[in-house]
């Protein structure tokens, strides 16, 4: 199969993962009105870590120790806990579009923390799109304006924490098998949403469990999705096809609880692509000059 065809098919798979995305927030979003977030993490991390870990095991992955538990590991386990608690709560308290929006601003947090943190190059290019992408994430928080709420901060916070969760994870040795990281991750989240639900956990009704359910068996797929999509294709080609998931969550937002999106809302989300996308073509490697361009 040539290049060509597996960049389509790469892109088809991160497609494929951020509709699942879209549709796990929707779920979540309608069983936070049955139930607290914390609950929610809980047990539908139960049903993923089974599922995650049967599929692994499918795959030949040997469970150890010795990597399911490496410091390094649990640090990235331990912000990405943050990262859902501060997701799913701005899902559930905000309209959806903007809640998703907003987490895509990450790449953005990435690339400040690389020169800040990693002293890593920042030409006019990569500094020009975070600040067109920042310009966007006003017009979409509308900071003030009537839509101004206190909860866009926790998407905006996810979405740094997701951007330093990538740094540690490029320190994870690469002997580190991604099973062992996404099973300890699924571990953590499960385990931290069983600790804050605590005093009020209740078994969910037959609906809700399979609400759940449903949740647990969409965010896998969208794993699975993801990590299929940059096996097969090349990362710069097919990266740009994750915000596809603006406009899905515009439409969810809209057609389940009819929250129409604004203008200067969608000319916010536009700049924010176009930065994501500007930092990604930047990324490239020289190799990648013509992918998709050919002629057909």
């Amino acid at each position: 199969m040539t290049a060509r065809a597996d960049n389509l098919r790469a892109a088809g798979f991160v497609v494929g993962a951020v509709t699942f995305w879209a549709l796990g927030d929707t779920t979540v979003k309608l069983l936070s009105e049955r139930m607290s977030i914390p609950e929610i993490m809980f047990l539908r991390g139960l049903v993923s870590i089974v599922l995650v870990v049967a599929l692994a095991r499918l795959g030949g992955w040997q469970p150890s120790w010795r990597t399911l538990a490496r410091p390094v590991v649990l640090l990235r386990g331990l912000v990405e806990v943050a990262v859902v608690f501060a997701y799913l709560f701005g899902v559930a308290n905000l309209p959806i579009a903007v809640a998703n929006t907003l987490v895509f601003t990450s790449p953005l947090w990435g690339v400040a923390l690389g020169g800040l943190v990693l002293r890593e190059r920042l030409g006019p290019a990569r500094i020009g799109a975070v600040l067109l992408g920042f310009v966007g994430m006003l017009f979409v928080t509308d900071p003030f304006g009537a839509r101004a709420s206190w909860w866009v901060v926790l998407p905006l916070g996810a979405a740094l924490l997701q951007a330093l969760g990538d740094l540690i994870t490029r320190r994870i040795d690469p002997s580190i098998p991604t099973d062992s990281i996404t099973v300890t991750t699924l571990v953590m989240i499960t385990a931290g949403g069983g600790v804050a639900a605590m005093r009020n956990l209740a078994w969910p009704d037959l609906p809700t469990a399979g609400l759940l359910v449903l949740a647990a068996f969409l965010v896998v797929g969208a794993y699975l999705c993801y990590i299929r999509a940059f096996r097969i294709g090349e990362m710069s080609f097919a990266a740009p096809f994750k915000y596809v998931s603006i406009p899905q969550t515009m439409l969810t937002g809209w057609l389940v609880w009819g929250d129409v999106p604004t203008a200067w809302m969608l000319f916010g989300a536009t700049l924010i692509i176009m930065a994501g996308i500007l930092i990604v073509w930047q990324d490239r490697p020289a190799s990648n000059l013509d992918v998709g361009v050919s002629p057909p």
